[in-house]
């Protein structure tokens, strides 16, 4: 019987507010729930700081409140590190965004208010 091929999933989920927890813990119970042909071995790291997103293979942006998250990417020096982050195309990294996560990656918000959420895209 051969040997199963060996992969390492680096997945981090931006830990600042909102439902990143439950993107934590549903990421743990599919990783309890794979089954295919390789071996996958996934970290699941929480991203608090822009040096955090070193070596990832994907990122998940969740949900909770769009314009908290925009000032505290802005505040903290996270906002261009994170653009720069998603629009990069190495190694095929894959980014995922909902309900809040989602309106950071869009390229276009109809109806935004005044000094609410920035763009995290540019595609």
């Amino acid at each position: 019987m051969a040997e199963k091929e060996e992969l390492t999933l680096r997945i981090g989920v931006l830990a600042i507010q909102g439902a990143f927890f439950e993107h934590r813990a549903s990421l743990l119970r599919a990783k309890k729930a794979l089954s295919c042909e390789i071996l996958v071995e996934l970290e699941i790291l929480d991203i608090r700081i822009p040096e955090q997103l070193n070596g990832l293979d994907g990122l998940i942006l969740p949900g909770g409140e769009s314009t908290t998250m925009s000032i505290f990417l802005k505040s903290n020096n996270f906002e261009e590190v994170l653009k720069e982050w998603v629009r990069s195309r190495v190694n095929n990294r894959v980014v995922w965004g909902t309900c809040a996560g989602l309106i950071l990656l869009s390229n276009e918000i109809e109806g935004q208010k005044i000094g609410g959420q920035t763009k995290v895209s540019a595609f």
